[in-house]
Formats: C-alpha cells, structure tokens, sequence
C-alpha cells in the first residue's frame, strides 16, 4: 500500500482469495474486510438505497420479492398481529402510520431467528412507506418562479 493511501481504485479481494468484493457483499448489515481492516456497513443514504432497489438483479439483499419470500416463511399470523400490536402505541395520533425506524426496529425485532439481513428489512418498510410532501414555502416558490424565467430568458 502507497503512504497516505487506504485504499485506491482497484479491485479488493475477498478475505480467503475467494474472489473480488462486489455489490452482493456490500449491504446494510454486512462485514466487509479492506486491507485487513473490518467494517461494518450500518447504512446507507437514500440515493444508496433508491440505487440499490432499481437494480435489484446486482443487489440481491435489496431485493423486495426474496425478502418479502422470507418474512412470510418466518412470520406467522399470530406473530404479525403482535407486530402490529407493538406499532400501535407508537402512533397516537392514530394516523395508521409509523416512522419507518418504528417499523425497522419492529421487523427486526419479530424476524430475529430469520436469515433476513438489516438491508432486506429495511428494503421491506422502505417499500411500504409513506412519504410526505413538503409544504412549498412561499421563498421556494419565488425560487423556482426565477428559475423558471431565468431558463427561458425572461428577464
């Protein structure tokens, strides 16, 4: 390794010379070793995680219908009632809804004896997520307004 390089582009070999590191080994929960140093990839921004689901076929653990497969082989009804029965207190309002690190936390907790990693869990609420607009702002709006004139050369 060059001073003052940790790790440079190249390809990383698997721990044991089983082959190369690549996107199936590289998810949320997994341990990865690079230059004899362990990690552990805890999470990933959206623009990782929205990547990931796209291409589905390169990213097994992001894969929505294995995961979907597993829990339903791990959970039964009994066990999703109580699921839901955890989630209800989290939601006072009674909105119907909960923040996703509920349900995360939640999913994790009732598939513990399950071979679902945190990013197969995480692609499971993902997928079932509500997402809230934001208000426009009167200052945003003026914003895109200007933005708007300025590509048309309205000045």
């Amino acid at each position: 390794m060059r001073a003052g390089m940790f790790l440079g582009r190249s390809l990383v070999v698997e721990p044991g010379g089983a082959g190369h590191l690549d996107g199936q080994h590289l998810y949320a929960g997994a341990t990865v070793t690079l230059n004899s140093h362990v990690f552990r990839l805890t999470h990933a921004d959206e623009f990782t995680h929205n990547y990931m689901e796209e291409h589905a076929d390169e990213f097994p653990q992001a894969n929505y219908n294995v995961a979907l497969d597993e829990a339903r082989r791990c959970l039964g009804h009994h066990q999703l009632t109580d699921l839901l029965h955890q989630m209800t207190p989290r939601d006072p309002e009674k909105t119907g809804f909960a923040p996703t690190s509920v349900v995360v936390s939640a999913l994790l907790t009732a598939l513990k004896g399950s071979k679902l990693s945190l990013q197969q869990v995480t692609t499971l609420a993902r997928r079932h997520r509500r997402l809230q607009a934001n208000p426009l702002t009167r200052q945003h709006l003026s914003h895109l307004a200007a933005l708007h004139f300025k590509r048309h050369n309205f000045d």
